[in-house]
């Protein structure tokens, strides 16, 4: 268990001196900035592991901006470890001394410290004794009289990555340099201006090591760096310069020298800044995942939805990372994290939305982007599209299918979004979508990159098939196979839409299809275009307003199916309360039935075919309270 502490500069050395918890990591966060003269001695007879902080760390790309500074006329702290170690994050040091370094070390206690995102500027060296373990990363470190760092060989393990090591050996010693590194670890580390030799010894295991001589040992080396490889060398901003030597020629494409990822951040991974989710019992839950990377442990990670409380998240975040869930209901809203003790540190999804998908697989062009006129009018968040990877705002430049019509509906009268995975092809045939075929294949990658369920496939095909003459029992075969299998990949069923072609051949097509959706469950009867529009595409907005209000009808119809009930002949006559729910667990009604004989017949504004469960509420009879209804509308 990590114990944070919070002090003041002018209070840090007393705040030290009252840590008391023994056997825990602590962390002492410094909450001002400033500069602060002290020489004082730390051991860790109260803790294990000690981090010293601060609310606003050193910025290596601005170092002027306010921050902690600790100044000495001699070594700045002298470290004495029983066990365990200390950190330094985000602090700069300075020393006037030329004969103690920054960091005194007490040789006969093997122990570790670690810089991060520091800067050390003055002193003699910091020895790194054989035993001892050290790590410096993001770490600058200038104007040492000796070595910049002195890593010795032993058994103790020496890191030195992603640091800068400019002006030391002062003395300009033939036995000292930027780096006396022996057996230390070595990695984008660039040295410049340190007297007799920027890298005076190294191993040869080194990488991307870049140095202003010929110094420079190991693989993917730089020589001959200069003051102008660096973004403002006078001014003390020692990060890569655009086009100069040190830019991208590190380790996996990055500058040799400071890494300027945040120190502290927070990352939402599971779900992007805009996402849709299919919803089920009026809401979604989701999965809420991340990484994070802070100077002090969090206590705890938390969670708000739409600016309401915070609530806790993950109790126990570890390694790293953080997960927990949210149900959200209906709607498009904004989800936000932060770290418990860091209530500043914070990540934020835009725009998360709850509503229905539809797949647009088995269609061709009137599905598609290319004759349609109209737009998304309704609520920002309303109306999406999967396209390219990723969730967005739909488009309706310069045409559009019907669907941000349909949208629009939807959004104002039932208050739902609506986001459309769009895999259809103009110009196809049944048979360019069976299983196995590239349409198809593509349709699903796109849905399983999109989502894990839906509300249905909306299919518009045939005109293809009736310009082709494709026979009845081929026409009716394929379809059959094909809305088959995308059910079995997906849980979809297929609203077919009726083709307006006109003539024997599109009449053809729209009855073969009318007898596929009477004998296969996983169809679903949709519009008959036939006379909605005047030819093959809709193309005026009030055509494209039509197709889209035909299509509303079906998803919400006033009244289009009946239900029976029947929960037994004891149940006395009268009112009760009904709960009825869709397969996704959406509530069709919550109103009161009346019943005879414990049978009742009822109007529901669903689709025939769909499968309803549900219950009967009686407080003042209890023998029907919760009796069970399983059936299908007709």
């Amino acid at each position: 268990m990590t114990v944070t502490t919070q002090t003041t500069l002018a209070n840090f050395a007393s705040s030290y001196d009252s840590l008391t918890t023994q056997g825990e990591d602590q962390v002492l966060e410094i909450t001002d900035t400033g500069t602060l003269e002290i020489s004082k001695t730390l051991n860790n007879s109260i803790s294990d592991d000690l981090t010293i902080t601060a609310t606003s760390l050193y910025n290596p790309a601005s170092p002027s901006d306010p921050h902690v500074i600790f100044t000495s006329l001699a070594s700045v702290f002298t470290i004495k470890l029983d066990s365990g170690g200390i950190r330094f994050k985000g602090l700069e040091f300075v020393s006037s001394s030329e004969t103690v370094g920054i960091l005194a070390l007490d040789v006969y206690r093997p122990r570790y410290f670690e810089f991060d995102r520091c800067v050390l500027t003055g002193g003699y060296e910091i020895q790194i004794y054989p035993d001892w373990t050290a790590n410096y990363r993001n770490t600058t470190v200038k104007n040492a009289t000796g070595n910049g760092i002195y890593a010795r060989s032993g058994a103790g393990t020496k890191t030195i990555e992603d640091c800068v090591i400019v002006g030391c050996n002062k003395s300009n010693s033939p036995y000292r340099g930027g780096i006396h590194g022996q057996d230390a670890t070595l990695k984008n580390v660039v040295a410049l201006n340190n007297g007799h030799a920027d890298i005076r010894e190294a191993p040869a295991s080194s990488q991307h090591l870049a140095t202003g001589d010929n110094t420079a040992v190991g693989t993917d080396t730089v020589t001959g760096v200069t003051s102008e490889d660096f973004t403002d060398f006078a001014g003390g901003i020692y990060t890569a310069k655009a086009g100069g030597k040190l830019a991208g020629s590190g380790l996996n494409g990055k500058d040799i020298g400071l890494n300027l990822a945040p120190l502290d951040s927070l990352v939402i991974a599971s779900i992007p800044d805009i996402s849709m989710h299919q919803r089920s019992n009026g809401g979604a839950t989701l999965a809420i995942s991340g990484d994070y990377e802070t100077a002090i442990a969090p206590t705890a990670i938390e969670i708000s939805v739409d600016s309401g409380s915070w609530e806790v998240l993950d109790e126990a975040p570890a390694s790293n990372s953080f997960a927990g869930s949210i149900t959200l209901q209906t709607g498009v809203h904004t989800v936000a994290v932060r770290v418990a003790n860091q209530p500043t540190l914070t990540a934020q999804l835009s725009s998360v939305r709850v509503g229905d998908i539809y797949l647009t697989a088995i269609s061709q062009s009137n599905h598609t982007n290319a004759y349609g006129t109209g737009s998304f009018t309704g609520p920002a968040g309303y109306c999406s599209e999967f396209t390219g990877g990723e969730w967005k705002d739909y488009e309706t430049t310069p045409h559009t299918a019907y669907f941000p019509l349909l949208a629009n509906r939807i959004a104002n009268e039932q208050g739902v979004p609506t986001g459309y995975i769009t895999v259809a092809q103009g110009s196809t045939t049944m048979a360019q979508w069976q299983e196995g075929e590239g349409l198809m294949n593509a349709a699903l990658a796109a849905f399983n990159a999109a989502t894990s369920a839906g509300a249905y496939n909306l299919s518009w095909i045939g005109e293809g098939d009736a310009n082709a003459n494709t026979p009845e029992n081929t026409f009716k075969s394929q379809a059959n196979a094909a809305i088959d299998y995308l059910h079995n990949q997906t849980g979809l069923k297929s609203i077919i839409t009726l083709i307006p072609t006109p003539g024997p051949a599109g009449a053809n097509i729209r009855q073969w299809f009318t007898d596929v959706v009477d004998s296969n469950p996983n169809a679903v009867q949709g519009p008959n275009m036939y006379g909605i529009q005047s030819g093959v595409h809709y193309q005026t907005q009030e055509e494209t307003q039509a197709a889209a209000d035909a299509l509303y009808d079906v998803l919400y119809p006033p009244v289009e199916s009946v239900l029976s009930i029947n929960v037994g002949a004891t149940m006395p006559n009268g009112s009760y309360k009904t709960v009825l729910l869709d397969s996704l667990n959406n509530i069709i009604t919550a109103d009161a039935i009346d019943y005879d004989s414990g049978a009742a017949t009822v109007a529901l504004p669903v689709l025939a075919g769909t499968s309803v469960t549900g219950f009967v509420i009686d407080n003042e009879n209890p023998h029907t309270k919760g009796a069970v209804i399983v059936g299908a509308t007709a």
